[in-house]
């Protein structure tokens, strides 16, 4: 999948969006470096329906112990999204 994070490395973007120390998760980096950077639409069908699953699964497991907050973004990190 192609991504608008530019040349900024995931980490940089990490770092840089880290609110009070505390790094957002794969699927918050998700949703910033596939959208587009001007009015914030999805980059095509494709991504709109992911990020539409990503933000359903994170809405469903705020303050869920038993999931990680790394569990969401892992979820569309097979063979079809790439």
């Amino acid at each position: 999948m192609p991504h608008t994070g530019g040349s900024k490395s995931i980490d940089t973007l990490m770092d840089k969006k880290a609110e009070n120390g505390i790094e957002p998760t794969r699927a918050e980096i998700f949703l910033l470096t596939h959208k587009k950077r001007v009015d914030g639409r999805p980059l095509d069908e494709d991504f709109a329906k992911a990020i539409d699953m990503i933000n359903e699964k994170m809405s469903n497991t705020e303050g869920s112990a038993d999931q990680p907050p790394h569990r969401v973004a892992s979820v569309f990190s097979g063979p079809q999204y790439r």
